[in-house]
């Protein structure tokens, strides 16, 4: 897929061409309406697919042959179901990543240090996880996140490398606040849509059908019903010889700071 540079160039390009041609001999705007369409299409794909890797690299999803798959878990920590989730992962021996709101963090620092603890791995997922993320200034984005590093830093004493957008939504704005801090971005290559879905075997046939070796799949530890579809979905990985691993094991990767 393109980059953002690349892109912008790419686009930059077809006009300029465009305009050109224009000059020496007129031509039907619709060959400069459908390039638009076509960047705006693009574009938008771009911003909210982050395998698309447009705005930013994004790690969706490890090329492995290994029937190996990671399970993350989105906006905890929460007082009653991310310690149920941890105590399934703990009884399972399963290793999982937590992409935590620095908000939540700084009201229940005591479950960050027993993820760490326990041999989790703990990202950043922005200080409020607000709806109007993606439309703010580099440096407010860049300062948000610094201060969701913050609190997860208080908590656990180590600094965060990974990053999950939240919404998974990316910009160029995103993209240049995380360089600037130095994170890693996670993405997923399967939606569980377990915030929309309320039957769990829907959700188990939906991960199901798009599960493969090397897959991330993303979940959210503040559900009531969080930690019973944990453990449907563990029986079913089992079920079809999948290990559930951390996310070092997939891509080699140091979540935290040495």
């Amino acid at each position: 897929m393109l980059n953002w540079k690349i892109f912008r160039l790419g686009t930059l390009l077809v006009f300029s061409v465009l305009l050109i041609l224009q000059f020496w001999h007129p031509i039907s705007h619709w060959f400069f309406v459908l390039p638009l369409l076509m960047a705006v299409v693009y574009f938008v794909h771009g911003t909210c697919t982050l395998s698309a890797n447009l705005h930013f690299r994004s790690l969706c999803r490890s090329e492995m042959n290994e029937r190996k798959v990671t399970l993350t878990f989105d906006d905890g920590p929460c007082p009653i179901q991310t310690h149920k989730i941890l105590d399934i992962l703990k009884s399972e021996d399963v290793k999982a990543t937590f992409f935590c709101v620095g908000k939540n963090v700084a009201k229940h620092p005591e479950i960050i240090n027993r993820m760490v603890r326990e041999g989790h791995s703990v990202g950043n997922h922005s200080w409020n996880h607000s709806w109007n993320f993606p439309f703010h200034s580099r440096n407010s984005i860049k300062k948000n996140i610094a201060s969701c590093g913050e609190a997860l830093f208080k908590a656990c004493g180590k600094e965060v490398k990974l990053f999950r957008p939240p919404f998974g939504v990316a910009s160029p704005t995103i993209g240049g606040a995380i360089a600037d801090l130095s994170l890693i971005s996670i993405g997923w290559n399967i939606r569980s849509f377990d915030t929309v879905i309320k039957n769990r075997g829907k959700i188990l046939r939906r991960i199901g059908k798009q599960l493969k070796p090397g897959s991330i799949i993303l979940l959210h530890d503040t559900l009531p019903n969080a930690h019973f579809l944990l453990t449907d979905l563990l029986k079913y990985l089992k079920d079809n010889q999948y290990a559930a691993v951390s996310l070092n094991n997939l891509f080699g990767l140091d979540e935290f700071e040495k």
